[in-house]
Protein backbone atom coordinates (compact mmCIF):
# COMPACT_ATOMS: atom_id res chain seq x y z
CA UNK A 1 0.00 0.00 0.00
CA UNK A 2 1.59 3.11 -1.38
CA UNK A 3 1.19 6.34 1.17
CA UNK A 4 -0.48 9.18 -0.66
CA UNK A 5 1.45 12.68 -1.28
CA UNK A 6 -1.00 15.51 0.17
CA UNK A 7 1.13 18.48 -0.22
CA UNK A 8 4.78 18.91 -1.67
CA UNK A 9 5.97 22.31 -0.12
CA UNK A 10 7.12 24.96 -2.69
CA UNK A 11 10.88 24.92 -3.52
CA UNK A 12 11.74 22.13 -1.25
CA UNK A 13 12.14 18.52 -2.33
CA UNK A 14 10.13 17.27 0.50
CA UNK A 15 7.04 15.47 1.07
CA UNK A 16 4.44 15.12 3.43
CA UNK A 17 1.91 12.04 3.18
CA UNK A 18 -0.79 10.55 5.11
CA UNK A 19 -1.70 6.93 5.60
CA UNK A 20 -5.47 6.10 5.40
CA UNK A 21 -7.10 5.76 8.61
CA UNK A 22 -8.83 2.27 10.56
CA UNK A 23 -10.62 1.57 13.04
CA UNK A 24 -8.31 0.00 16.23
CA UNK A 25 -10.20 -3.08 16.84
CA UNK A 26 -9.09 -3.85 21.11
CA UNK A 27 -7.53 -1.58 23.15
CA UNK A 28 -3.61 -1.04 22.41
CA UNK A 29 -1.39 -2.05 25.45
CA UNK A 30 -0.06 0.95 27.50
CA UNK A 31 2.78 0.72 30.05
CA UNK A 32 0.77 1.76 33.85
CA UNK A 33 2.68 5.16 34.59
CA UNK A 34 2.64 7.17 37.95
CA UNK A 35 1.66 10.26 38.81
CA UNK A 36 5.40 11.65 38.21
CA UNK A 37 5.47 14.46 41.02
CA UNK A 38 8.35 17.08 40.24
CA UNK A 39 8.93 19.96 42.13
CA UNK A 40 10.78 22.75 41.54
CA UNK A 41 11.73 26.40 43.09
CA UNK A 42 9.86 29.20 41.20
CA UNK A 43 10.35 32.03 43.51
CA UNK A 44 11.74 33.47 46.58
CA UNK A 45 9.10 31.77 48.31
CA UNK A 46 7.26 29.73 46.07
CA UNK A 47 7.32 26.01 44.63
CA UNK A 48 5.91 24.75 41.36
CA UNK A 49 4.75 21.29 41.61
CA UNK A 50 3.46 19.11 38.77
CA UNK A 51 2.34 15.68 38.00
CA UNK A 52 0.68 13.47 35.31
CA UNK A 53 -3.01 12.97 33.92
CA UNK A 54 -2.94 9.46 32.39
CA UNK A 55 -5.04 7.95 29.52
CA UNK A 56 -7.55 6.74 31.34
CA UNK A 57 -8.01 8.73 33.89
CA UNK A 58 -12.23 9.65 33.63
CA UNK A 59 -13.27 13.40 32.37
CA UNK A 60 -14.40 14.11 36.13
CA UNK A 61 -11.03 13.50 37.94
CA UNK A 62 -9.68 15.54 40.25
CA UNK A 63 -6.51 15.68 43.04
CA UNK A 64 -5.10 16.84 46.63
CA UNK A 65 -2.08 17.54 47.05
CA UNK A 66 0.10 17.30 50.40
CA UNK A 67 3.35 18.26 51.64
CA UNK A 68 5.07 16.99 54.17
CA UNK A 69 8.50 19.20 55.93
CA UNK A 70 11.16 17.93 57.34
CA UNK A 71 9.37 14.94 57.60
CA UNK A 72 6.39 16.44 60.18
CA UNK A 73 2.78 16.20 60.14
CA UNK A 74 1.15 16.02 56.70
CA UNK A 75 -0.80 19.23 55.52
CA UNK A 76 -2.93 19.31 52.63
CA UNK A 77 -2.40 22.42 50.50
CA UNK A 78 -5.22 22.69 48.47
CA UNK A 79 -8.84 24.44 49.95
CA UNK A 80 -11.00 22.85 47.06
CA UNK A 81 -10.33 19.85 44.87
CA UNK A 82 -8.03 21.01 41.72
CA UNK A 83 -10.11 20.30 38.57
CA UNK A 84 -8.28 22.76 36.14
CA UNK A 85 -4.83 21.36 35.47
CA UNK A 86 -2.02 19.05 36.83
CA UNK A 87 0.14 21.85 38.22
CA UNK A 88 -0.32 23.79 41.85
CA UNK A 89 1.33 26.69 43.22
CA UNK A 90 2.69 26.89 46.71
CA UNK A 91 3.53 30.08 48.31
CA UNK A 92 3.12 28.68 52.10
CA UNK A 93 6.28 26.43 52.65
CA UNK A 94 9.45 27.33 54.57
CA UNK A 95 11.80 26.97 51.82
CA UNK A 96 14.88 26.78 54.20
CA UNK A 97 13.77 23.06 54.87
CA UNK A 98 13.36 20.08 52.66
CA UNK A 99 9.63 19.81 51.77
CA UNK A 100 8.04 16.25 49.99
CA UNK A 101 5.24 16.82 47.82
CA UNK A 102 2.45 14.11 46.70
CA UNK A 103 -1.20 14.50 45.53
CA UNK A 104 -3.91 11.84 45.17
CA UNK A 105 -6.74 11.46 42.57
CA UNK A 106 -10.40 12.41 43.56
CA UNK A 107 -13.54 10.51 41.57
CA UNK A 108 -16.79 11.46 42.50
CA UNK A 109 -15.85 13.37 45.48
CA UNK A 110 -13.30 11.09 47.14
CA UNK A 111 -9.82 10.31 47.40
CA UNK A 112 -8.64 7.50 45.03
CA UNK A 113 -6.19 4.75 47.02
CA UNK A 114 -2.73 4.54 46.99
CA UNK A 115 -1.67 8.19 46.98
CA UNK A 116 0.88 9.25 44.52
CA UNK A 117 4.42 8.63 44.68
CA UNK A 118 6.57 11.93 45.91
CA UNK A 119 8.67 14.16 45.27
CA UNK A 120 11.41 15.89 47.80
CA UNK A 121 12.74 19.47 47.20
CA UNK A 122 16.07 19.92 48.93
CA UNK A 123 16.20 22.53 51.94
CA UNK A 124 17.12 25.93 50.41
CA UNK A 125 17.02 24.65 46.81
CA UNK A 126 18.45 27.11 44.28
CA UNK A 127 15.41 29.49 42.50
CA UNK A 128 15.34 27.17 39.11
CA UNK A 129 13.33 25.65 37.07
CA UNK A 130 15.72 22.79 37.14
CA UNK A 131 15.97 19.30 38.58
CA UNK A 132 19.52 18.10 39.59
CA UNK A 133 20.58 14.23 40.35
CA UNK A 134 23.49 14.23 41.40
CA UNK A 135 25.90 10.81 39.85
CA UNK A 136 28.96 9.57 40.53
CA UNK A 137 31.70 11.22 39.80
CA UNK A 138 33.65 9.94 36.93
CA UNK A 139 30.85 8.69 35.02
CA UNK A 140 32.22 10.46 32.12
CA UNK A 141 32.81 9.02 28.56
CA UNK A 142 35.17 10.18 26.94
CA UNK A 143 35.53 9.51 23.33
CA UNK A 144 38.04 6.41 21.93
CA UNK A 145 37.78 5.04 26.04
CA UNK A 146 35.59 1.64 27.21
CA UNK A 147 32.19 2.85 27.93
CA UNK A 148 30.03 2.45 31.01
CA UNK A 149 26.56 1.99 31.46
CA UNK A 150 25.33 3.50 34.78
CA UNK A 151 21.52 3.50 36.18
CA UNK A 152 20.43 5.97 38.77
CA UNK A 153 17.03 6.45 40.62
CA UNK A 154 16.06 10.21 40.63
CA UNK A 155 17.19 11.05 43.88
CA UNK A 156 20.63 10.34 42.79
CA UNK A 157 20.71 6.93 43.98
CA UNK A 158 23.42 4.71 42.39
CA UNK A 159 22.13 1.31 41.16
CA UNK A 160 24.64 -0.31 39.17
CA UNK A 161 27.23 -0.26 36.24
CA UNK A 162 27.48 -2.60 33.04
CA UNK A 163 30.92 -2.06 31.35
CA UNK A 164 30.60 -2.47 27.73
CA UNK A 165 34.36 -3.30 27.34
CA UNK A 166 37.10 -2.59 24.71
CA UNK A 167 34.90 -3.06 21.75
CA UNK A 168 33.17 0.08 22.60
CA UNK A 169 36.46 1.99 22.72
CA UNK A 170 35.66 3.26 18.76
CA UNK A 171 33.22 5.62 18.80
CA UNK A 172 33.23 7.06 15.39
CA UNK A 173 29.77 8.05 14.37
CA UNK A 174 29.49 6.21 11.09
CA UNK A 175 30.78 2.76 12.04
CA UNK A 176 31.69 2.53 16.06
CA UNK A 177 32.90 -1.05 16.92
CA UNK A 178 30.09 -3.71 17.89
CA UNK A 179 29.64 -2.66 21.25
CA UNK A 180 29.58 1.52 20.99
CA UNK A 181 26.76 2.76 22.55
CA UNK A 182 25.25 6.47 22.56
CA UNK A 183 27.60 7.06 19.29
CA UNK A 184 26.20 9.73 17.11
CA UNK A 185 23.11 8.76 15.83
CA UNK A 186 23.35 4.94 17.26
CA UNK A 187 22.19 5.15 20.77
CA UNK A 188 22.46 0.69 21.25
CA UNK A 189 20.59 1.36 24.20
CA UNK A 190 16.92 1.80 25.31
CA UNK A 191 14.26 0.80 28.42
CA UNK A 192 10.92 -0.55 28.22
CA UNK A 193 8.84 -2.53 30.50
CA UNK A 194 9.02 -5.66 28.70
CA UNK A 195 7.74 -8.34 31.24
CA UNK A 196 4.91 -5.95 32.24
CA UNK A 197 5.31 -6.27 36.08
CA UNK A 198 5.98 -2.34 36.20
CA UNK A 199 9.37 -3.22 36.57
CA UNK A 200 11.37 -1.39 33.15
CA UNK A 201 14.00 -4.05 31.45
CA UNK A 202 17.61 -2.05 29.77
CA UNK A 203 18.21 -3.46 26.40
CA UNK A 204 21.70 -2.87 25.06
CA UNK A 205 23.17 -3.89 21.76
CA UNK A 206 26.70 -5.64 22.86
CA UNK A 207 29.44 -7.79 21.53
CA UNK A 208 30.71 -11.20 23.66
CA UNK A 209 32.99 -10.11 27.20
CA UNK A 210 36.25 -8.88 27.06
CA UNK A 211 36.39 -8.23 23.48
CA UNK A 212 36.95 -11.88 22.15
CA UNK A 213 35.09 -11.08 19.10
CA UNK A 214 34.41 -8.07 17.93
CA UNK A 215 32.17 -10.10 15.05
CA UNK A 216 30.00 -11.80 17.47
CA UNK A 217 27.07 -9.34 18.56
CA UNK A 218 24.16 -9.87 20.81
CA UNK A 219 20.83 -8.07 22.02
CA UNK A 220 21.07 -7.98 25.67
CA UNK A 221 17.94 -7.69 28.25
CA UNK A 222 19.31 -6.81 31.73
CA UNK A 223 17.05 -6.37 34.91
CA UNK A 224 16.42 -2.59 35.20
CA UNK A 225 16.99 -3.05 39.03
CA UNK A 226 20.35 -4.86 39.26
CA UNK A 227 21.97 -4.14 36.10
CA UNK A 228 21.85 -8.79 36.11
CA UNK A 229 21.84 -10.89 32.29
CA UNK A 230 18.59 -11.92 31.91
CA UNK A 231 18.74 -13.04 28.07
CA UNK A 232 21.13 -12.58 25.14
CA UNK A 233 20.47 -13.20 21.11
CA UNK A 234 22.65 -12.76 18.16
CA UNK A 235 22.52 -10.68 15.78
CA UNK A 236 22.86 -11.83 12.45
CA UNK A 237 25.16 -9.87 10.02
CA UNK A 238 25.49 -11.60 6.94
CA UNK A 239 27.68 -8.50 6.10
CA UNK A 240 30.19 -8.93 8.82
CA UNK A 241 33.23 -8.48 6.12
CA UNK A 242 32.19 -4.99 6.14
CA UNK A 243 32.08 -4.52 10.03
CA UNK A 244 29.71 -4.83 13.07
CA UNK A 245 26.71 -3.38 12.92
CA UNK A 246 25.96 -0.13 14.55
CA UNK A 247 22.33 0.12 15.99
CA UNK A 248 19.96 2.55 17.32
CA UNK A 249 17.00 0.36 19.39
CA UNK A 250 13.62 1.31 20.17
CA UNK A 251 9.85 -0.93 21.58
CA UNK A 252 6.99 -1.03 19.54
CA UNK A 253 3.89 -3.30 18.81
CA UNK A 254 3.87 -4.66 15.69
CA UNK A 255 1.28 -7.16 16.32
CA UNK A 256 -1.15 -4.97 18.61
CA UNK A 257 -0.07 -7.28 21.68
CA UNK A 258 3.06 -8.16 22.87
CA UNK A 259 6.09 -5.34 23.13
CA UNK A 260 8.94 -5.82 20.53
CA UNK A 261 12.64 -5.22 20.32
CA UNK A 262 13.07 -3.25 17.39
CA UNK A 263 16.89 -2.69 15.71
CA UNK A 264 17.68 -0.71 13.19
CA UNK A 265 21.25 -1.66 12.10
CA UNK A 266 23.80 -0.75 8.99
CA UNK A 267 27.21 -1.05 8.02
CA UNK A 268 29.73 0.56 5.11
CA UNK A 269 30.38 -1.43 2.73
CA UNK A 270 34.40 -0.08 0.94
CA UNK A 271 32.55 2.10 -1.63
CA UNK A 272 30.47 4.12 0.59
CA UNK A 273 27.28 2.39 0.50
CA UNK A 274 25.57 0.94 3.44
CA UNK A 275 24.13 -2.28 4.15
CA UNK A 276 21.02 -1.97 6.26
CA UNK A 277 18.84 -4.40 8.97
CA UNK A 278 15.99 -3.77 10.73
CA UNK A 279 15.33 -7.05 13.17
CA UNK A 280 12.51 -7.85 15.81
CA UNK A 281 12.81 -9.70 18.84
CA UNK A 282 10.19 -10.93 21.25
CA UNK A 283 11.43 -11.35 25.06
CA UNK A 284 9.24 -13.65 27.25
CA UNK A 285 10.75 -13.61 30.47
CA UNK A 286 13.71 -16.03 29.82
CA UNK A 287 14.46 -15.86 26.11
CA UNK A 288 15.19 -13.73 23.35
CA UNK A 289 13.45 -15.00 19.92
CA UNK A 290 13.62 -13.07 16.99
CA UNK A 291 10.54 -12.59 15.07
CA UNK A 292 11.59 -10.88 11.73
CA UNK A 293 14.46 -9.31 9.75
CA UNK A 294 13.84 -6.78 6.89
CA UNK A 295 17.18 -6.76 4.60
CA UNK A 296 17.27 -3.54 2.98
CA UNK A 297 20.36 -5.41 0.17
CA UNK A 298 17.34 -8.43 -0.29
CA UNK A 299 14.44 -6.70 0.52
CA UNK A 300 14.59 -3.65 -1.24
CA UNK A 301 13.38 -0.34 0.07
CA UNK A 302 14.52 3.44 -0.08
CA UNK A 303 16.83 5.18 1.82
CA UNK A 304 17.72 5.49 5.77
CA UNK A 305 18.37 8.76 7.73
CA UNK A 306 18.67 9.41 11.50
CA UNK A 307 15.66 8.84 12.95
CA UNK A 308 13.70 5.86 13.44
CA UNK A 309 9.42 6.52 14.18
CA UNK A 310 7.46 3.70 15.47
CA UNK A 311 3.90 4.61 15.76
CA UNK A 312 0.35 2.98 14.47
CA UNK A 313 0.30 4.65 11.80
CA UNK A 314 -3.23 3.83 10.28
CA UNK A 315 -4.93 3.29 13.16
CA UNK A 316 -5.34 -0.74 12.92
CA UNK A 317 -3.97 -1.22 16.62
CA UNK A 318 -0.62 -2.29 15.02
CA UNK A 319 2.71 -0.05 15.13
CA UNK A 320 4.55 0.47 11.68
CA UNK A 321 8.34 1.10 11.88
CA UNK A 322 9.41 3.85 9.97
CA UNK A 323 13.25 4.85 8.70
CA UNK A 324 12.32 8.12 6.63
CA UNK A 325 12.46 6.79 3.29
CA UNK A 326 10.61 3.57 3.64
CA UNK A 327 7.73 2.42 6.22
CA UNK A 328 7.32 -1.52 7.40
CA UNK A 329 3.91 -3.34 8.43
CA UNK A 330 4.31 -4.53 11.94
CA UNK A 331 4.96 -7.89 9.84
CA UNK A 332 7.95 -6.82 7.96
CA UNK A 333 6.14 -6.25 4.81
CA UNK A 334 6.71 -3.22 2.88
CA UNK A 335 4.20 -0.42 3.84
CA UNK A 336 6.12 2.73 2.23
CA UNK A 337 8.61 3.27 -0.20
CA UNK A 338 10.37 6.86 -1.41
CA UNK A 339 12.88 5.15 -3.80
CA UNK A 340 10.54 5.86 -7.11
CA UNK A 341 10.36 9.80 -6.38
CA UNK A 342 14.19 9.97 -6.35
CA UNK A 343 15.12 10.99 -3.32
CA UNK A 344 17.50 9.36 -1.08
CA UNK A 345 19.03 9.90 2.05
CA UNK A 346 17.43 12.58 4.70
CA UNK A 347 18.44 13.24 8.16
CA UNK A 348 15.41 14.01 9.75
CA UNK A 349 11.66 13.20 10.02
CA UNK A 350 8.35 13.79 11.76
CA UNK A 351 5.34 11.55 12.15
CA UNK A 352 2.06 13.98 13.83
CA UNK A 353 -1.01 15.19 12.70
CA UNK A 354 0.22 18.12 11.10
CA UNK A 355 -2.89 19.32 9.40
CA UNK A 356 -6.20 18.90 11.74
CA UNK A 357 -8.32 18.88 9.08
CA UNK A 358 -7.13 15.95 7.20
CA UNK A 359 -7.74 12.75 8.32
CA UNK A 360 -4.84 10.40 9.78
CA UNK A 361 -1.43 11.64 10.36
CA UNK A 362 1.40 12.90 7.98
CA UNK A 363 5.08 12.72 7.74
CA UNK A 364 7.83 14.97 6.82
CA UNK A 365 11.21 14.32 5.69
CA UNK A 366 13.76 17.45 5.18
CA UNK A 367 15.48 17.31 1.83
CA UNK A 368 14.96 21.19 1.36
CA UNK A 369 16.02 22.31 -2.46
CA UNK A 370 17.83 25.50 -1.84
CA UNK A 371 18.64 27.15 -5.20
CA UNK A 372 18.44 26.29 -8.89
CA UNK A 373 17.77 22.52 -9.33
CA UNK A 374 20.57 21.44 -6.85
CA UNK A 375 19.30 19.36 -3.87
CA UNK A 376 21.03 19.66 -0.36
CA UNK A 377 20.58 17.11 2.55
CA UNK A 378 20.14 20.03 5.39
CA UNK A 379 21.08 17.98 8.88
CA UNK A 380 18.39 18.73 11.00
CA UNK A 381 14.46 20.00 10.82
CA UNK A 382 11.21 20.40 12.94
CA UNK A 383 7.19 20.46 12.39
CA UNK A 384 5.20 22.21 15.48
CA UNK A 385 2.44 25.03 15.67
CA UNK A 386 4.78 27.96 16.05
CA UNK A 387 2.19 30.71 14.85
CA UNK A 388 -0.77 30.48 15.86
CA UNK A 389 -2.10 32.59 13.04
CA UNK A 390 -2.43 29.72 10.51
CA UNK A 391 -4.20 26.42 11.00
CA UNK A 392 -1.87 23.93 11.45
CA UNK A 393 1.93 22.83 12.09
CA UNK A 394 4.60 24.94 10.30
CA UNK A 395 7.97 23.46 9.07
CA UNK A 396 11.36 24.65 8.92
CA UNK A 397 14.93 23.14 8.46
CA UNK A 398 18.74 23.98 9.36
CA UNK A 399 19.74 26.67 7.28
CA UNK A 400 17.55 29.31 7.23
CA UNK A 401 15.32 27.45 4.13
CA UNK A 402 12.07 29.46 5.24
CA UNK A 403 9.61 28.66 7.54
CA UNK A 404 6.43 27.39 6.25
CA UNK A 405 2.68 26.28 7.24
CA UNK A 406 2.15 22.71 6.48
CA UNK A 407 -1.26 22.62 5.94
CA UNK A 408 -1.86 25.30 3.22
CA UNK A 409 1.53 25.32 1.93
CA UNK A 410 2.51 29.11 2.73
CA UNK A 411 5.88 30.38 2.79
CA UNK A 412 5.49 32.83 6.49
CA UNK A 413 9.27 33.30 6.92
CA UNK A 414 11.47 33.01 4.19
CA UNK A 415 15.14 34.04 5.97
CA UNK A 416 14.40 32.52 9.16
CA UNK A 417 17.17 30.97 11.55
CA UNK A 418 15.17 28.98 13.32
CA UNK A 419 18.01 26.03 14.44
CA UNK A 420 18.20 22.77 14.42
CA UNK A 421 16.87 21.69 17.39
CA UNK A 422 13.54 23.48 17.20
CA UNK A 423 13.69 26.39 19.52
CA UNK A 424 16.82 24.72 21.66
CA UNK A 425 20.09 25.99 19.79
CA UNK A 426 23.43 25.93 20.95
CA UNK A 427 23.25 26.14 24.42
CA UNK A 428 19.96 28.51 24.93
CA UNK A 429 16.36 28.42 24.77
CA UNK A 430 14.86 30.84 22.11
CA UNK A 431 11.24 31.76 21.07
CA UNK A 432 9.44 32.08 17.61
CA UNK A 433 7.55 35.69 17.56
CA UNK A 434 5.19 35.40 14.69
CA UNK A 435 3.89 38.75 15.28
CA UNK A 436 7.55 40.30 14.64
CA UNK A 437 9.18 37.44 12.29
CA UNK A 438 11.97 39.98 10.64
CA UNK A 439 13.36 39.62 14.15
CA UNK A 440 13.89 35.83 13.76
CA UNK A 441 17.62 36.69 12.82
CA UNK A 442 17.87 37.52 17.08
CA UNK A 443 15.17 35.09 18.77
CA UNK A 444 14.07 36.64 21.86
CA UNK A 445 15.58 34.15 24.51
CA UNK A 446 14.51 32.10 26.99
CA UNK A 447 17.91 31.06 28.97
CA UNK A 448 21.16 30.16 28.06
CA UNK A 449 21.94 26.38 30.02
CA UNK A 450 25.74 27.93 30.76
CA UNK A 451 23.86 30.27 33.16
CA UNK A 452 23.22 26.87 35.55
CA UNK A 453 26.38 25.48 35.29
CA UNK A 454 25.32 23.25 32.45
CA UNK A 455 27.11 21.77 29.51
CA UNK A 456 25.98 20.05 26.09
CA UNK A 457 27.04 16.52 27.02
CA UNK A 458 26.96 15.54 22.86
CA UNK A 459 28.52 19.21 22.39
CA UNK A 460 26.69 21.01 20.37
CA UNK A 461 24.00 18.58 21.56
CA UNK A 462 21.90 18.14 24.83
CA UNK A 463 22.10 14.26 26.46
CA UNK A 464 18.35 14.40 25.52
CA UNK A 465 14.92 16.18 25.07
CA UNK A 466 11.38 15.29 25.32
CA UNK A 467 8.71 15.29 28.39
CA UNK A 468 10.14 12.70 30.96
CA UNK A 469 7.97 14.31 33.20
CA UNK A 470 4.66 13.76 31.48
CA UNK A 471 3.51 17.23 32.62
CA UNK A 472 3.22 18.11 28.80
CA UNK A 473 6.09 20.13 28.96
CA UNK A 474 9.65 19.58 27.20
CA UNK A 475 12.47 18.29 29.40
CA UNK A 476 16.17 19.20 28.45
CA UNK A 477 18.74 16.89 30.27
CA UNK A 478 22.16 17.91 30.56
CA UNK A 479 25.18 17.73 32.80
CA UNK A 480 27.61 19.89 34.46
CA UNK A 481 31.27 20.58 33.33
CA UNK A 482 32.56 17.67 36.20
CA UNK A 483 30.19 15.43 34.72
CA UNK A 484 28.79 14.53 38.32
CA UNK A 485 25.54 16.18 37.95
CA UNK A 486 22.15 15.52 35.53
CA UNK A 487 20.74 18.58 34.67
CA UNK A 488 17.19 18.97 33.62
CA UNK A 489 15.64 21.55 32.47
CA UNK A 490 11.86 21.80 33.65
CA UNK A 491 9.42 24.44 33.35
CA UNK A 492 7.91 26.54 36.50
CA UNK A 493 4.88 27.64 34.28
CA UNK A 494 1.56 26.77 34.93
CA UNK A 495 -0.19 26.92 31.73
CA UNK A 496 -1.85 24.26 28.99
CA UNK A 497 0.80 24.00 26.70
CA UNK A 498 4.56 23.58 26.61
CA UNK A 499 8.17 23.22 24.93
CA UNK A 500 7.72 21.33 21.75
CA UNK A 501 11.00 19.85 20.55
CA UNK A 502 12.50 17.01 19.82
CA UNK A 503 10.11 14.50 19.78
CA UNK A 504 7.24 15.90 21.65
CA UNK A 505 4.55 14.58 18.73
CA UNK A 506 1.53 12.35 19.40
CA UNK A 507 -1.41 11.02 17.64
CA UNK A 508 -3.86 13.86 17.64
CA UNK A 509 -3.21 17.78 16.84
CA UNK A 510 -2.07 19.56 19.31
CA UNK A 511 -1.68 23.58 18.72
CA UNK A 512 -3.67 26.43 18.42
CA UNK A 513 -7.37 25.73 18.08
CA UNK A 514 -7.28 21.77 19.24
CA UNK A 515 -9.92 20.18 19.49
CA UNK A 516 -10.05 18.25 22.69
CA UNK A 517 -8.13 15.26 22.93
CA UNK A 518 -9.81 11.50 22.04
CA UNK A 519 -9.78 9.06 24.60
CA UNK A 520 -7.18 6.77 23.83
CA UNK A 521 -8.29 3.12 23.31
CA UNK A 522 -5.81 1.55 25.36
CA UNK A 523 -5.42 -1.03 28.03
CA UNK A 524 -2.74 -0.95 31.30
CA UNK A 525 -0.10 -3.53 31.55
CA UNK A 526 1.49 -4.98 33.68
CA UNK A 527 0.83 -5.59 38.15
Amino acid sequence: MMLSTLITVASTACSIFALPVKRQSSPRPTEKLGRGVAAVRSSANSTFISWLLLGLDTDNIGFTIYRSSNGANTTRLDSEILTKGTNYLDSTANLGQSNRYWVRSVINGKEQSPASGSFTLPANNAQESIVRVPIRPGARVKHGTQQDLEAYRRDGKFLWKVGTGPDSENQNNIEPWSSGIDVGQWDGVTVYDLGSDDIAEVIVHISTAEGANNDEQFIAVLNGKTGALRATARIRNDYIEHGPFAARLGVAFPDGTHPHIIAFMKNRQEDKKFNRNLDAWVFDGSKITEEWMYDDQNDGSGSDGHNTRIIDADGNGKDEVGEIMFVLNGDSTLKHDMASSGIGHCDRWQIAKMDPTRPGLQGHSVLWKNYGDEVANIGRGRVDDIDPNHPGMELWSEGGSGLYNASSDTLLEEDTTLYPFELYNDSKLEEWDPANPSKSGSLPRIFRIDKYGSINPGDPNPGFLGDIFGDWHEEVITTNAAYDELIIFTTDQPRSTGWYLQNAHVDYYIGTGMDRPPKPNIRYIGA
